[in-house]
């Protein structure tokens, strides 16, 4: 299912892990971690991320993964 959603949607399966970590609360340097890749790494997923669902701010990106079952409610 979530390789559906972001293939539908232009996002990577990478940009889908990164957003979903962030969107549970998970700091940059705890995805970074989980992942194992660098700080610089997942900022550049969250920016491109904004790009790609034409986001404002990361609250728009929140409602996004709770709107696209990413995370529950």
């Amino acid at each position: 299912m979530k390789s559906d959603l972001y293939e539908s949607n232009h996002l990577t399966e990478r940009q889908c892990e990164v957003l979903t970590l962030l969107a549970l609360g998970k700091k940059t340097r705890e995805v970074a971690s989980i992942l194992n890749i660098s700080i610089r790494t997942v900022k550049f997923h969250k920016y491109r991320i904004m790009d790609a669902l034409d986001a404002a701010s990361f609250t728009d990106l929140i409602r996004y993964a709770v709107r696209n079952r990413l995370i529950g409610a």
